[in-house]
């Protein structure tokens, strides 16, 4: 497995952030990227807008994205990440995962500056940067 994949570069952010352009400025529908996990593909899917009034953006380097009116930020260690990922049954432990987490988290962390809303660990809501 290869770790030089992980960060920002992973994920469409540029097409994501695109997207949420065109909601805010009212567009009536938009195609975006459909993933077939079990298939292992990609295609393109049309997504109607109509009467679409609030769009949320969620993911690992949601953040990042400039076409936002209130960035959230979750403030959780790796640790944490991987308690919830076992709980859910996403995966058992993997050392290559860990590792992945603590990449992530090193990238992540610094986003928390960004965020108009920081939940802690404990689901307490705050407002640090209002």
């Amino acid at each position: 497995a290869n770790l030089c994949w992980i960060g920002p570069t992973e994920v469409r952010l540029d097409l994501l952030d695109e997207h949420l352009g065109l909601a805010r400025e009212g567009a009536a529908s938009l195609t975006k990227p459909l993933v077939i996990y079990e298939e292992d593909r990609i295609e393109d899917e049309a997504m109607s807008l109509d009467g679409v009034e609030v769009v949320i953006a969620e993911g690992t380097y949601t953040t990042l994205l400039e076409h936002v009116d209130c960035r959230v930020f979750i403030a959780r260690n790796r640790l944490d990440t991987m308690e919830h990922r076992m709980k859910r049954g996403r995966e058992a432990f993997d050392p290559f995962i860990e590792e992945v987490l603590k990449l992530e988290h090193d990238i992540i962390s610094p986003q928390a500056e960004r965020a108009r809303v920081v939940i802690t660990r404990d689901y307490d809501v705050t407002f640090p940067n209002w």
